[in-house]
Parts: C-alpha cells; sequence; structure tokens
C-alpha cells in the first residue's frame, strides 16, 4: 500500500482525557467510557470520521499507545489540504494553539480513499 500524507495532531491517551475532563465530560465516572465518548464528539464536532479517511486513529509504538487526529489527507504532501474551520475546531477541542503537521502515514487500517 502506498503511503498517504496526513494533516494530523498526535497525541496520547492521558492529553486526549485531561481535554474531556476540561471540557466537563464524565460518563459514570469512569474514564474508559469518558474517553470514548470524548473520541465520538471530537470526530463528530469536526464533521470528519475514520470512514472517511480522516478521524481519530490508534496507533502503537514502543509498547506505547498514541492518537492521531487526522484533519486531512492527499497522496502527495504538496496538495495535503488545510481545512482552516476543521483546523480552528480541533484548536478548540484539544486546547491548544499549536498547528497540526503533516505526516507520511503506511497504514492498511487507514482506509484512504481519494
Amino acid at each position: 500500500m502506498p503511503p498517504v500524507y496526513a494533516l494530523c495532531y498526535y497525541t496520547n491517551v492521558y492529553t486526549l482525557l485531561e481535554c474531556a475532563r476540561e471540557r466537563g465530560i464524565d460518563v459514570y465516572g469512569d474514564e474508559h467510557l469518558t474517553f470514548l465518548d470524548f473520541l465520538d464528539q471530537l470526530e463528530e464536532a469536526v464533521g470528519n470520521s475514520r470512514r472517511k479517511g480522516g478521524g481519530v486513529h490508534r496507533l502503537e509504538q514502543r509498547s506505547q499507545i498514541y492518537y492521531i487526529l487526522v484533519i486531512s489527507m492527499s497522496e502527495k504532501q504538496e496538495t495535503v489540504p488545510h481545512p482552516l474551520r476543521r483546523i480552528a475546531s480541533f484548536k478548540e477541542l484539544l486546547f491548544t494553539t499549536n498547528e497540526p503537521a503533516i505526516h507520511k502515514i503506511v497504514s492498511p487500517k487507514m482506509g484512504y480513499n481519494p
């Protein structure tokens, strides 16, 4: 499978869980349910999903779990879209001022369909 280029944020479970807590999200006091609920809200709020080649993807590296929050994708680095409203939504939900970065991704699970 050829690589794709994604405009995205990389983060970990703890950062996402903290963002959920700061937003007042709490599902029965259970961290796992709260985390999953926040992931659903994140995808819904930014209008992006894994089925469209975007959304939230889980990644394991060196026994650590990370999440890739995909904003947009393209087959070429030069043509990766930078949708300003979607970027602003991610920044607001993640309480960040950092800009997303373009990363080369090779994964059959990402399901990119141009």
